[in-house]
C-alpha cells in the first residue's frame, strides 16, 4: 500500500498506536490513582455508616420518641387535668402551688396518681394548646422550668418514687410469686415525669440540684429486682433514667476528656500532641527492654526506669498484675545450651552454609544455631568501646518514648499500700485514719462519681446481675430478608433495641468515669462483669443474624410516635412544621447497600449498641491474660461479623480485641485472617515493644495468667477494704486486728 502523498510529501498518521500510550495520558493516570490514594481505600461492596459516636445519645426529640411505647398512649395526663376544675381555673403555674402547699400538711403522704398525673401533662408541655411540633417543643421546655421552680414538687415526686419502690420492691416472696399483666401507675408516672425534666435539662445544659444522689438510688432500685419485680417496674425506664441522670450529672463526652486531662495534670504526667503521633512505650515494656540490654551488655548502665523502687520485687502477690517479660527469661531461650566454648577463644571462620548433618552422620539441632540471650555479648566494636553506638542509640530512643498514665500510677500507689500492709508495716486501721474521707456534698464530676460508687458499692453486684439478665433477655434474632415486620413484631424489636441501647450506655458510661476517677473502682465494676459472663452476651449479640443488614433496618413508625400522638389530640392540630422535624427517611436495601459508599439512613440503636458492647468487652479483657484467654476460644468468626458494619470506632474497637488475641492464635489462624492483620497495622496504635505478631513465646504469660487475675482480684479487694470499710462489712469482709498478741490472749 503507498503511503498518501500531497505535494509530493508523504503524509503520515501523528496518532499514537492503539497499544500505545502519550506521556499526557500517562501523567494524568498517575494523577488519578495519586489522588485515589490520597484519599483512602474505597469498598464498594461495604457502605460506610455515616455514625458519629456520641454516648450521650442522640436529639432530644428521638429520646422522648423512645421513651414511649407505641402501644402507650399519651392522655392519661391530659384526661386527669380536663378532669380537674382546680387546675383548670387555677393554670399550670398556680397548680404547683396548690400541689406543694396540699402536701405540706400531710408531710409524710406521697403524691396521689391523680395529682402526678396532672404534673405529668405539665412535663409533656401540655400539648393541647400546643400549635405544632416546634410549638409543643417549646412548651414541653417551659412546662419542664416550672417544675423545676416549682418548689418542692419535684422532690415530692421523687419521695413518692422511692416510697412506692420500697412498698413493691421490700417483699422478696411477693415479688417472686407477683403476676402482674401491667406496670405500677404510679412507678410508670413519677418515672416518666422526671424523664422528661431530665432530658429537657440535659438539651439545655441546665443542672438540676435534687438529682445528685438519684444515680445511686436508681442502681440500688434495679439491685434490688434480681429476684423479681420486673413484672410492676419497667427496667427499660429505669436503665433510660439512669442513662440520662449518669449525663446530667456528670457531664458529656467533652467533659470526661477535660476531667481526665486534669486527673494527668494532677499526677504530673505531660500532655501530648495528638497532631504528631509518637511511638510509645510503657515502663513495664522499658523495663523489660532494659533487662535484656544489661543481661548483653553488663557494662552498660541503662537510664533508670520509672517504676518505684519499693514496689519492684517478686516477693509480694502483687507483683503478679505487672510482670516484665524480657527476651532472655523466654522459654524458647531459657532451654538453649550454654556456649560450648568461649567467644574470645579463635576458631576457624565457619562456612557460609551450616551442614545440616553431624560428623557422626546425626541431624543437627535447630537449637545450635539460635543465640542463648542470656549470656553476655563479648565481641569487640569499631571504637574499641564495649557497648556499640547502635545500642546506647536504642537505649537513648527507648528510654526517651516512655511514657505513663494516670492508671498506672494509681496502680502503683495501691501496690505500695498493699505492701506496707502485707508486710504488717502498717495496719488497715491505721491507713485508714490516713485517709481523708468526708462527707461533703460533691460538686465536680469526680465528687459525684465517687459519691455514687461509695453509695453504690454494696449493690453493684446485683446491678451488673440485673443489667446482663435484662441484657440477654432482650438479644432477639432478627429477620433477615426483605420481608416486612407486622405491627407486635415491630414494637418487639423496638423496644428490645432501646433496652439494649439504654443497658449497654449506662454501663459503658459508668466504666469509662470508674476508670477516670481511680482505676481500682474500673477493675472492680470490670470483674463484675466477667464474672457475669459479659463476653458471652457480646458474642451473643453479633451471633445468627446478618450485622449489615440490622443496621440498614429502621423500626421507626412516625405516626405511633409519642409527638404525632399528642398533635393529633391538641385543639389546634397542625401538621405543617411536623415533616420538618420528623422527615420521611427512605432506608437503603441491605440488597442494594453495595452500590451506595454513605449510608445516611440506618438503624442508629443498633450501631450504637454494637459500639457499646465491642468497646466494654475491650476494656474488660485489655491486658489481662486469663480473660483474653477465655475470650480466644470463642468464635472469632461471630466477632468479625461486626466489620461489616463501616464505623470507624466499631471498627477499631473490634481490631483491638484481635490484636489482644493474635499471640495466643495459631498460626493456621493468622494465615486465614491476614486481612485482619493488616487494618491492625493501618490503623490501630502500636508500641515501641509490640510483639503481638512475632511469635514469640506466650507460655509464661500463660503461667502467670492465673496469679496475675489473683493479684488483681486482690488488690481490688484491698482497696475497696481501705477506703470503703462500712459498705465491705455489709457485704461479709470482716476486717481482723494484726496484732497477734492480742489475738493469743482472746
Amino acid at each position: 500500500m503507498e503511503p498518501d502523498v500531497t505535494d509530493g510529501v508523504p503524509v503520515t498518521d501523528s496518532s499514537p498506536p492503539p497499544d500505545q500510550i502519550t506521556d499526557a495520558q500517562l501523567q494524568s493516570e498517575l494523577d488519578a490513582r495519586t489522588q485515589s490514594i490520597a484519599q483512602g481505600p474505597e469498598f464498594t461492596d461495604t457502605p460506610r455508616i455515616c455514625y458519629e459516636y456520641c454516648v450521650t445519645g442522640s436529639s432530644f426529640q428521638d429520646e422522648i420518641e423512645e421513651w414511649y411505647s407505641y402501644k402507650d398512649g399519651v392522655d392519661s395526663g391530659l384526661r386527669s387535668w380536663d378532669g380537674d376544675d382546680v387546675a383548670q381555673s387555677l393554670g399550670a403555674k398556680s397548680y404547683l402551688e396548690f400541689v406543694a402547699q396540699s402536701s405540706s400538711k400531710n408531710k409524710d403522704a406521697p403524691l396521689s396518681l391523680h395529682h402526678l398525673s396532672c404534673l405529668l401533662y405539665i412535663a409533656q408541655g401540655s400539648f393541647a394548646d400546643s400549635t405544632g411540633i416546634r410549638n409543643h417543643i417549646q412548651r414541653l421546655h417551659s412546662g419542664c422550668d416550672l417544675l423545676l421552680k416549682g418548689g418542692t414538687v419535684l422532690s415530692l415526686v421523687l419521695d413518692t418514687l422511692f416510697t412506692r419502690l420500697d412498698e413493691l420492691l421490700g417483699d422478696v416472696v411477693a415479688m417472686v410469686t407477683s403476676k402482674a399483666t401491667y406496670y405500677d401507675p404510679v412507678v410508670a408516672t413519677c418515672l416518666t415525669i422526671l424523664y422528661h425534666v431530665t432530658v429537657s435539662c440535659l438539651e439545655r445544659h441546665i443542672p438540676v440540684p435534687g438529682f445528685t444522689d438519684l444515680p445511686a438510688k436508681l442502681i440500688a432500685s434495679i439491685s434490688r429486682m434480681r429476684y423479681g419485680g420486673q413484672d410492676v417496674v419497667s427496667l427499660k425506664q429505669l436503665h433510660l433514667l439512669l442513662w440520662k441522670v449518669l449525663v446530667l450529672e456528670l457531664g458529656d463526652q467533652q467533659t470526661l476528656e477535660d476531667t481526665a486531662s486534669a486527673q494527668r495534670q494532677k499526677y504530673d504526667i505531660p500532655e501530648e500532641d495528638d497532631s504528631l503521633p509518637v511511638v510509645t512505650a510503657s515502663p513495664i515494656d522499658y523495663e523489660a527492654f532494659r533487662q535484656d540490654v544489661t543481661a548483653r551488655y553488663p557494662s552498660f548502665v541503662p537510664p533508670k526506669s520509672i517504676i518505684p523502687a519499693e514496689i519492684d520485687t517478686q516477693q509480694s502477690l502483687s507483683s503478679f498484675v505487672h510482670v516484665p517479660r524480657p527476651l532472655n527469661e523466654q522459654q524458647s531461650n531459657t532451654q538453649l545450651p550454654a556456649p560450648q566454648v568461649h567467644l574470645a577463644t579463635p576458631a576457624p571462620s565457619p562456612p557460609l552454609t551450616p551442614a545440616t548433618t553431624s560428623a557422626k552422620g546425626q541431624k543437627v539441632k535447630r537449637s545450635v544455631y539460635q543465640k542463648n540471650q542470656s549470656f553476655p555479648f563479648l565481641f569487640p566494636s569499631d571504637n574499641g568501646d564495649t557497648v556499640p553506638e547502635s545500642i546506647k542509640e536504642a537505649v537513648e530512643l527507648f528510654s526517651s518514648r516512655v511514657r505513663t498514665d494516670v492508671a498506672t500510677k494509681q496502680l502503683w500507689d495501691v501496690r505500695k499500700e498493699f505492701m506496707r500492709q502485707e508486710r504488717g508495716w502498717l495496719t488497715v486501721d491505721e491507713m485508714i485514719g490516713e485517709l481523708s474521707l468526708d462527707s461533703e456534698t460533691p460538686t465536680t464530676p469526680l465528687e459525684k462519681i465517687e459519691s455514687i460508687y461509695a453509695a453504690s458499692l454494696e449493690h453493684l453486684n446485683s446491678f451488673v446481675a440485673v443489667s446482663s439478665k435484662f441484657l440477654l433477655a432482650n438479644i432477639v434474632f432478627f429477620a433477615d430478608g426483605e420481608g416486612e415486620f407486622d405491627g407486635d413484631q415491630m414494637e418487639y424489636i423496638r423496644s428490645s433495641e432501646i433496652s439494649l441501647k439504654a443497658v449497654s450506655s449506662v454501663i459503658v458510661l459508668l466504666a469509662k468515669w470508674f476508670k477516670v476517677n481511680h482505676v481500682m473502682q474500673f477493675e472492680h465494676f470490670a470483674t463484675l462483669l466477667f464474672d457475669t459472663r459479659f463476653f458471652l452476651l457480646v458474642y451473643r449479640f453479633f451471633y445468627a443474624h446478618d450485622t449489615l443488614e440490622a443496621s440498614l433496618r429502621r423500626t421507626e413508625v412516625r405516626s405511633k410516635g409519642f409527638f404525632y400522638k399528642s398533635m393529633v389530640l391538641s385543639q389546634n392540630p397542625d401538621a405543617r412544621d411536623f415533616d420538618q422535624v420528623f422527615p420521611i427517611l427512605m432506608p437503603v436495601s441491605p440488597n442494594t447497600a453495595h452500590n451506595v459508599k454513605q449510608v445516611t439512613v440506618f438503624n442508629q440503636r443498633y450501631v450504637m449498641t454494637s459500639i457499646n458492647l465491642v468497646q466494654t468487652l475491650r476494656v474488660i479483657v485489655s491486658k489481662k491474660t486469663q480473660r483474653i484467654i477465655v475470650v480466644a476460644e470463642l468464635p472469632s468468626d461471630t466477632l468479625k461479623k461486626a466489620l461489616a458494619i463501616r464505623q470507624p470506632d466499631l471498627n477499631k474497637a473490634v481490631w483491638n480485641l484481635f490484636k489482644e488475641q493474635i499471640p495466643f492464635n495459631g498460626r493456621k489462624w493468622k494465615y486465614a485472617n491476614m486481612d485482619i492483620i493488616s487494618q491492625i497495622y493501618l490503623n490501630c496504635k502500636l508500641d515501641l515493644r509490640d510483639d503481638w505478631l512475632v511469635g514469640t513465646s506466650v507460655t509464661s504469660e500463660v503461667d502467670d495468667a492465673y496469679p496475675q487475675e489473683v493479684a488483681l482480684r486482690a488488690l481490688v479487694q484491698f482497696f475497696n477494704t481501705l477506703r470503703y470499710p462500712k459498705q465491705m462489712e455489709k457485704l461479709g469482709f470482716v476486717r481482723k486486728t494484726a496484732d497477734f498478741f492480742a489475738a493469743e490472749e482472746d
